[in-house]
């Protein structure tokens, strides 16, 4: 294995690990989430509660360029033009934490998009 698969599969196996260390229910992910003082947007792919989570774990990684969320799965971008996105699929309760999360549950979770941002 070259070392450029090598670290994209790093990159795969840590994204899954963190998605199903959120927990088994949608609302233990948002006590997860809550307990860790992240916050999002609803319907957006890239500042939702789960991608703002993703990205703060991860962003100390150098070859991570970005992540985007849908409810399927997790897009992680990569520094290397020549290397394609990674996908990573995302546990059901997660899943089901994304739903809701976009129709309006866990409020708690929701930023509030009129503040200024914090630096």
């Amino acid at each position: 294995m070259t070392g450029s698969r090598r670290r994209r599969q790093t990159i795969r196996s840590a994204t899954a690990e963190l998605l199903g260390d959120l927990g088994p229910t949608p609302v233990d992910v948002a006590s997860r989430l809550h307990s860790a003082g992240v916050q999002g947007i609803p319907r957006s792919g890239t500042s939702c509660a789960i991608a703002r989570y993703l990205h703060a774990v991860m962003a100390a990684d150098p070859q991570v360029q970005g992540v985007m969320v849908n409810c399927e799965g997790v897009t992680v971008s990569v520094r290397r033009w020549w290397s394609p996105d990674i996908l990573v699929l995302v546990p059901a309760a997660v899943r089901q934490f994304i739903r809701q999360f976009d129709s309006g549950d866990f409020s708690e979770l929701v930023a509030n998009q009129n503040r200024e941002p914090q630096a």
